[in-house]
């Protein structure tokens, strides 16, 4: 007889649909609602070209946006996703959401040469001044899916300190070509390594710095000019340097193929400060080399001094 293996599948149906009948609502965990990460604004803080002391508002370009929720919270880790400027901050393709429990966000500014993959440990190398590696970022803030909490503001600081060399000259007589300059201290840093999310630096190599003031052609460095002033920018590591018997940094400058060395007090210049550019002018004389040190926070407090070159 068919009868009883046919009534088979009818019965486990009836069973299915009691089940189903039977799970109301409340039975299933509701989903939590998610809601998008909203950037109201993002700002620059002593903007290296106007030098500005105000923080400058970004109104143009991409930042690389990382979120990382809180221990036991039910967040996936998001890296680098990148949020362009359109009249107000958007995705670019990725949307980061944020639901119920606090995570923490932190941002950086994208540029041709930073596009970093990774929040922990960014690579930094004193070098000469070049805007595309100037990084700028903010660190770690709270947010959540809250109508309180889903918002952010990130205001970014310059993760190095900047030297600028102002050069001139009085009764030199020869060409006045500055090839190279070297920054020397005890503690000096190279290479380093940055965590955008806590601010913290580890050093990976701590010695000198030694640049070539002309990229493109390094045997042509840069010419002091009869009148006016001739620049040079490098990007430093921040340290607190050494004290040396009253002596912080050492400046070695190749000049028309000579070394001449330039002790700096230690009182002029302590500390090499992330987001300050440390202006140090020197006037090339036939008999002497004339200095003075002031720190522009991307602004003036000018410290003056006269010294000697020494062999």
């Amino acid at each position: 007889m068919k009868t009883k293996s046919d009534m088979k599948p009818f019965i486990i149906a009836a069973l299915s649909l009691t089940l189903l009948v039977g799970c109301g609502n409340d039975d299933f965990p509701a989903e939590e609602p998610k809601v998008p990460l909203e950037i109201t604004s993002a700002f620059v803080t002593g903007d290296v070209q106007t030098r500005a002391v105000t923080p400058e508002l970004l109104t143009s370009g991409s930042i690389g946006v990382f979120l990382e929720g809180r221990s036991g919270t039910g967040y996936d880790k998001k890296d680098n996703i990148q949020y362009d400027y359109n009249v107000g901050w958007k995705p670019k393709t990725e949307t980061i959401y944020l639901g119920g429990e606090d995570a923490d966000v932190c941002a950086y500014k994208k540029t041709p040469k930073l596009d970093l993959s990774a929040k922990e440990a960014v690579p930094l190398v004193s070098q000469i001044y070049d805007a595309e590696i100037d990084l700028v970022y903010a660190t770690n803030q709270t947010v959540n899916g809250t109508s309180a909490g889903k918002s952010v503001e990130f205001t970014m600081g310059h993760a190095y300190s900047q030297i600028e060399f102002v050069f001139s000259r009085e009764d030199y007589p020869n060409t006045c070509k500055v090839t190279e300059i070297t920054v020397k201290n005890a503690n000096i840093i190279k290479t380093a390594t940055l965590n955008l999310a806590t601010g913290g630096y580890t050093p990976v190599t701590v010695e000198k710095v030694s640049y070539s003031t002309n990229v493109a052609k390094h045997e042509d460095g840069i010419a002091v000019p009869e009148s006016g002033t001739v620049k040079s920018n490098v990007l430093m590591i921040p340290c607190t340097l050494a004290n040396a018997g009253g002596t912080g940094v050492t400046l070695e400058l190749t000049v028309d193929g000579k070394l001449m060395t330039v002790p700096i007090a230690h009182d002029k210049l302590g500390a090499l400060t992330a987001g300050v550019i440390h202006q140090i002018s020197l006037k090339l004389k036939g008999t002497a080399l004339e200095i003075s040190v002031k720190d522009t926070p991307w602004d003036n407090q000018p410290v003056d001094g006269e010294y000697n070159p020494e062999p």
